[in-house]
């Protein structure tokens, strides 16, 4: 692990733009919503696609700042899958089932449960979800291109399915 931190910094610091393991932002204001939700993007990005780094220019950093405001918009009960564009594909994962990732039991479990989730969301009316599926998983695909999209409206969607999805697994259990 230590050794893949080291060569990712070593990469940083060589290079010149951008590429799929380094991310340079020349500028960056971790008081913006738009530029917090950018690096959440990238980190999430890089860390299901086997790590890498991202370089933040701008001045000052302030690194307990940029903790806190990745913490926000992180929710360890998602497991991302695609980020492209305006599309996003992500499953929820209770914590207690991610060490069982990959198991036959929990994948079939995982695939019921985010059905039933994207039926709970539906009805629910506070938010539009599809799916799709991803290497064989059934994912929840959020699509963002109504132009009266608010960011309001993007932050709210994590904790809706964070707490739609708890009582979809507490439901889902008690069977």
């Amino acid at each position: 692990m230590a050794h893949n931190a080291e060569r990712f910094v070593k990469r940083a610091a060589e290079a010149k733009r951008s590429s799929k393991r380094v991310e340079l932002k020349e500028s960056f204001d971790p008081r913006s919503s738009g530029a917090q939700l950018e690096l959440v993007r990238d980190v999430a990005a890089m860390a299901n696609s086997g790590g890498g780094v991202v370089v933040l220019g701008g001045g000052d950093v302030d690194e307990e700042l940029i903790h806190e405001q990745l913490a926000r918009y992180t929710e360890p009960e998602f497991e991302a899958f695609t980020q492209h564009l305006s599309i996003t594909t992500f499953r929820y994962v209770p914590r207690d089932l991610r060490p069982t990732l990959g198991a036959t039991a929990t994948e079939e479990y995982l695939q019921q449960l985010n059905q039933e989730l994207l039926s709970r969301v539906e009805r629910s009316g506070e938010a539009f979800l599809s799916n799709a599926m991803i290497d064989g998983r059934f994912a929840l695909r959020a699509c963002i291109v109504n132009f009266r999209t608010s960011q309001a409206d993007i932050e709210a969607l994590l904790p809706l399915l964070t707490r739609l999805g708890a009582e979809t697994d507490r439901a889902s259990r008690e069977k």
